[in-house]
């Protein structure tokens, strides 16, 4: 599995995709916030590094089901309302830094899905 991780922090990078080889997942960083779409695949956003044009656009897709494939977003700015809208979504919401937990059990969530699906 690949997963796209959008961030500008290194320290999150670094942590994220550790911990994600530690469960056998590739995570790729792609450069930049203007294209953010997992083909379809599975997407991390660091809702904190985004500009709020490009942040406010990507939740107006959420929002009208727009984006495909698994997410979780984390951020230490999301508001209750964006909080909730996403997880009414099916997007997994970890607020503030991105947490092992969060990840690993988002994780187990996509294998387990693919495994029904496969």
């Amino acid at each position: 599995m690949r997963i796209a991780y959008y961030t500008t922090d290194e320290v999150n990078r670094f942590f994220v995709r550790r911990w994600a080889r530690a469960a056998g997942v590739r995570v790729v960083c792609p450069a930049g916030p203007r294209l953010i779409d997992g083909g379809g695949g599975a997407v991390i956003l660091d809702l904190d590094f985004l500009p709020a044009e490009v942040r406010a656009g990507w939740l107006g897709r959420v929002r009208a089901g727009g984006v495909a494939g698994p997410v979780l977003v984390h951020g230490h700015n999301i508001a209750d309302g964006d909080a909730a809208a996403l997880g009414r979504l099916g997007v997994r919401v970890c607020r503030g830094r991105v947490r092992r937990a969060a990840l690993d059990g988002w994780l187990d969530a996509l294998a387990t899905h693919a495994g029904r699906a496969g």
